[in-house]
């Protein structure tokens, strides 16, 4: 998510922040092209030739090495190719026609940077709606766990193993978690959890339940439970949340 919709466009375009703004390529092509642009109107208007090139400074030929150098892209690689042209010709009235051209190339590619970049965008703000349908469906089924497995331990302290029924009620309702879990997060970091030994153990517990081992089904349920808990309620944890912790283990027999 985070490649799709920062990453990618910001290499692409430009990443920004508070206080700061780094080109990306595209913002490389315009600075570059304007250059280009500025020489070729000297070479319009000038009663002779200028001779100024491209090539003539050295930070002009670092720009040139980190946009076209080692390059695989076609629209790049034309537009080098122009500027060897401009550079070897002998013909004053070459150079602007071959730096024409590079710049008609790397305009291209410019707006093929814009085009990927509001595809990605387009990508992340679908898997956006997918994480949160995700999110919501994972808190729901983490609290609904976790109610599950509340009933169990009531059910096993008041009879042992739990009455059968009861038990493989609860272990079908847990299932049923794991089998909607197992479909739909079907992307990381929610595929990792659901995949994850602690909480795909969700699939025997029908049969744990069906041979009457009620306690290795409250067991399974607590350990997804717990394995889901960081996706639900967030990995970090709040000051809300460790005051909360402070107070519960104060209030405890100390």
């Amino acid at each position: 998510m985070r490649q799709v919709l920062r990453h990618i466009p910001a290499n692409l375009i430009a990443r920004r922040g508070k206080g700061f703004k780094l080109s990306g390529e595209a913002e490389q092509i315009r600075t570059f092209v304007s250059k280009l642009n500025k020489l070729i109107q000297k070479y319009l208007t000038s009663p002779k030739p200028p001779k100024e090139k491209i090539y003539d400074k050295p930070l002009d030929r670092l720009t040139i090495e980190m946009i076209l150098g080692r390059t695989k892209d076609e629209y790049k690689k034309a537009a080098f190719r122009e500027l060897e042209l401009a550079r070897q010709t002998l013909l004053p009235l070459k150079v602007p026609v071959h730096y024409s051209q590079a710049s008609a190339q790397l305009l291209q590619r410019r707006l093929l940077d814009y085009q990927m970049a509001f595809e990605s965008i387009k990508t992340a703000e679908k898997w956006l709606g997918l994480m949160i349908g995700i999110e919501e469906l994972l808190r729901k089924n983490y609290y609904e766990l976790g109610r599950l497995g509340q009933e169990l331990e009531i059910v096993l302290e008041r009879n042992g193993d739990g009455v059968p029924s009861q038990v493989l009620e609860i272990a079908n309702k847990a299932y049923k978690i794991w089998e909607e879990m197992n479909e739909r997060a079907c992307f990381n970091p929610y595929y990792g959890r659901v995949q994850a030994s602690e909480f795909s153990g969700l699939k025997y517990v029908k049969k744990h339940a069906q041979e009457g081992r009620g306690e290795t089904v409250l067991r399974m349920i607590k350990r997804a439970v717990a394995k889901l808990e960081a996706a639900a309620i967030g990995e970090k944890p709040t000051l809300d949340e460790l005051e909360k912790q402070k107070k519960e283990v104060s209030d405890g027999p100390f």
